[in-house]
């Protein structure tokens, strides 16, 4: 196995762990073992848990990057800014499998170094900052709020919402969208 693909499987391994097992098993020792490697081989790659954590991290915000930012050119053009919006708002209430490992790297981040936190606070920030180009920044906001606590919910296991409320809900946010907006159709 190359270096590069043992670095992957202890990173696979060390999502699974927290997904399936939970955070108390998330254990240098508990990694090594679901990724096949020795002890002294995870620490070649990363030499702590927090480096361990960081790279889950990095690894897991450049998939998001990838799966929600913005481009350059929607950033730039008010109305596929709204578009963007729009999009958010569908996917709003289904977890993918980055949402969910986003979220186990957040929480084994804060339960073992709070000051990890800082490259999750640096990605929302960045999407705040993409949100305060809207033609209405709060509003933007409320969207973004609102698709993410309904996003966490279904993460976190603690949707309550029928899923024809959360169509509702959703279908609600683009009409404000739409009102608001002269640059939706």
């Amino acid at each position: 196995m190359s270096a590069t693909d043992t670095k992957e499987a202890i990173l696979n391994a060390a999502s699974s762990i927290i997904i399936q097992r939970g955070i108390n098993h998330f254990t240098l020792e508990e990694v090594a073992r679901a990724a096949g490697v020795s002890k002294g081989g995870l620490l070649y790659h990363f030499p702590s848990k927090n480096e361990l954590i960081k790279e889950m991290l990095a690894k897991l915000l450049a998939e998001a990057e990838g799966g929600v930012a913005p481009t350059e050119h929607e950033l730039n053009n008010p109305y596929t800014r709204e578009r963007w919006l729009l999009e958010y708002i569908k996917t709003s209430y289904t977890a993918t499998s980055v949402d969910r490992e986003l979220t186990t790297g957040l929480l084994a981040a804060i339960a073992t170094n709070k000051e990890l936190i800082g490259p999750i606070r640096d990605y929302f920030s960045k999407r705040q900052q993409e949100l305060d180009q809207c033609e209405d920044p709060v509003l933007a906001t409320i969207i973004k709020l609102a698709s993410d606590g309904m996003r966490f919910a279904k993460i976190l296991d603690i949707d309550v919402l029928s899923d024809e409320a959360k169509g509702k809900v959703a279908l609600r946010l683009k009409q404000l969208l739409k009102e608001s907006s002269k640059n939706i159709d």
